[in-house]
């Protein structure tokens, strides 16, 4: 670096009281998200040995377990303040791993926190719902657990704002040439990551202390490491998980460089109560520091898949899990996003999200927040998510038990604007359809594509997005995704497509991976050529897929399932799945808009760019030229 020494971010405390570690010097105390940030010097950073580690751990606990109880609704936090224009980018890829075909965009992902969603409600529910039946006790304990500390931990929209202006007025004082100014900034954040994730163990180990966490924890630990010993489980050594301080911070930081392939049993794995740990993890950071993580494991590593561009959904469950609102509010949410689109200098592609409960209960609120998103802060689609409650076109979802629901023919209105607009934009609409995150089985079934079938046939210009391609449903009557190759080859659903996004046991062996294989390589009707393949995207569903060990491992073992299928060499169907499709989706490319259409998503990102003084994306030339 041009200044001779690297500066680390850290926070608060005098030099006279840091001590040192294996990345930076750290203060003695812990560091709220609101306090001062200082720059302060240090060597090069030297490794420890795990024991000093454990002592540090310790000695930066928090000592008494704090209060579990009290409100499950948080009260909102202060209103976020915009950023200006800057001419920084700490979060543009310094780098992209070289790969054999010429774009990769992960079109879903995402990266918010604890106080984005109704945090107890969420883990309680959908999330533990998710999980292995051997880990969902433990995940049900974790939520009031998670909902604590994240009072502590998870910093809002408005204070992780406060923290990246002050990170980036402190590289302008350096004054430092851009090339150094990025390094400088990396290096900051970078630091600040490891800080974070070890107040996030320390958290984690008082909180688990005599209570019903930390018990069902290592009953889920135990049940994990027998069955590794062959169901020996008196051969068990060392402590239980949730007083291991060294296997708490590698699930906290779950190192990608394995392939999810290369597991000696992905059935057995999925049973790790590290994933648990590692999700807290990801629900306790700040954003900014999950798409560092993302960027590494996906895109800047020597060993990364090369990943050009990443498009990051918000999600909106108020309402729906329990709560009205959360602490960071979602135009917070909205404006952070647009900041992270900025400064990582198109990296960035963000989805906002829409909620008919809001819109009923608020005045249009969602749908209004919804059109300032596509219309003036780089947003290129719209998230819903129906398995919280209600069918995409409105209606009576027909669930029985003690749940309220807003009125079905409200929620047909409000949704049937909201089609409207994303027609009127030309944005997809991004549905999670997947057979899964429901309250229960009920709930899972409302995204089913019989009720996405109806939407195609209601607006015909609509461009449709099915996360997850409907799941790992391939036998028996509840075929999801045959329903939905059925749906695309229709003239209905000619602008229906679906990603791959959380698709791991593709990865695998058996009767469904051969069932998938000759799904998506064949043609979508009897009497059409297009194949099948040709209407699929790259997905991750990244914080969801970082509780796996080896995550970065996913889009190397997607691409040779995907080679598996090649069925037209002059369109090998990695191209199609890896990025043609996503430009189709999302439109990406220069064109006029269609009638009816008030403008394109690419004019509406030429302009945000320009508004903004970002250079041209790295991933837009290089589509421009193909």
């Amino acid at each position: 670096m041009a200044v001779g020494r690297l500066r680390r971010l850290v926070c608060g405390a005098p030099r006279r009281s840091m001590r040192r570690t294996g990345q930076l010097l750290r203060p003695s105390g812990n560091c709220h998200p609101g306090r001062a940030i200082r720059f302060f010097t240090v060597r090069r950073p030297m490794k420890i040995r795990a024991s000093a580690k454990r002592r540090l751990l310790l000695k930066t606990s928090f000592g008494a377990m704090f209060p579990l109880a009290g409100c499950s609704c948080p009260l909102p936090g202060r209103p976020a303040v915009a950023l200006q224009p800057s001419g920084q980018f700490p979060f543009k890829p310094a780098r992209i791993a070289p790969k054999s075909i010429p774009l990769l965009f992960d079109v879903h992902a995402h990266f918010f926190n604890a106080t984005d969603v109704p945090v107890k409600g969420y883990l309680a529910g959908p999330i533990a719902h998710e999980f292995p039946e051997a880990l969902q006790a433990a995940v049900r304990a974790a939520a009031p657990v998670v909902e604590a500390l994240a009072n502590r931990l998870a910093i809002s929209c408005a204070d992780e704002m406060d923290k990246i202006a002050t990170l980036l007025a402190h590289a302008h004082a350096l004054g430092l040439a851009p090339g150094a100014a990025q390094q400088a900034l990396v290096g900051l954040i970078d630091a600040d990551i490891t800080q974070h994730q070890q107040r996030i163990v320390a958290g984690i180990v008082s909180a688990a202390r005599d209570s019903d966490f930390g018990r069902s924890l290592d009953e889920a630990d135990v049940r994990y490491r027998s069955r590794r010993l062959g169901g020996h489980a008196n051969k068990l050594t060392g402590p239980p998980i949730s007083r291991d301080l060294d296997r708490l911070s590698r699930a906290v930081d779950r190192e990608f460089g394995s392939p999810l392939d290369g597991l000696v049993d992905p059935d057995l794995e999925r049973d790790d109560p590290g994933s648990i740990i590692a999700f807290i993890g990801v629900m306790l950071s700040p954003r900014h520091h999950n798409l560092r993580k993302f960027q590494r494991g996906y895109s800047v590593d020597d060993s990364a898949a090369g990943v050009d561009a990443c498009f990051p959904s918000m999600v909106d469950f108020d309402h729906w899990l329990g709560c009205p609102d959360t602490i960071s509010s979602k135009r917070d949410q909205m404006l952070l996003h647009e900041q992270l689109a900025v400064l990582s200098g198109g990296y960035v592609l963000p989805i906002v999200c829409y909620n008919p409960w809001t819109d009923i209960l608020n005045n249009n609120a969602s749908l209004t927040l919804v059109e300032e998103a596509i219309r003036d802060r780089g947003f290129v689609g719209v998230k819903v998510y129906p398995p919280m409650g209600f069918l995409p076109l409105g209606g009576d979802p027909k669930i029985c038990g003690d749940f309220k629901f807003p009125d079905g023919e409200e929620v047909r209105k409000r949704m049937a604007a909201l089609f409207a607009l994303c027609e009127k934009y030309g944005v997809p609409v991004m549905s999670h359809t997947s057979h899964s995150m429901g309250r229960d089985r009920q709930h899972d079934a409302l995204p089913g594509p019989v009720n996405w079938g109806a939407v195609a046939r209601a607006f015909p210009n609509l461009s449709i997005h099915a996360a997850h391609f409907g799941g790992n449903h391939y036998a028996g009557e509840d075929r999801w995704p045959d329903q939905f190759v059925a749906l695309m080859g229709r003239d209905e659903g000619k602008n229906v497509y679906a990603d791959l996004a959380y698709r791991t046991e593709l990865m695998g062996t058996g009767d469904d991976v051969e069932r998938a294989r000759k799904l998506l390589s064949g043609p979508l009707s009897k009497s059409g050529t297009e194949l099948t393949y040709r209407r699929l995207m790259y997905g991750t569903d990244w914080h969801m897929m970082a509780k796996m060990r080896g995550w970065a491992g996913y889009p190397h073992a997607l691409a040779r399932f995907v080679e598996s299928f090649d069925a037209d060499p002059a369109k090998p169907a990695r191209h199609a799945v890896f990025y043609d499709t996503a430009v189709r989706c999302f439109k990406l490319r220069k064109t006029a808009p269609a009638p009816g259409q008030v403008s394109t998503t690419r004019q509406r990102l030429e302009a945000f760019y320009a508004r903004w003084q970002v250079p041209t994306p790295p991933w837009m030339q290089t589509l421009d030229r193909l």
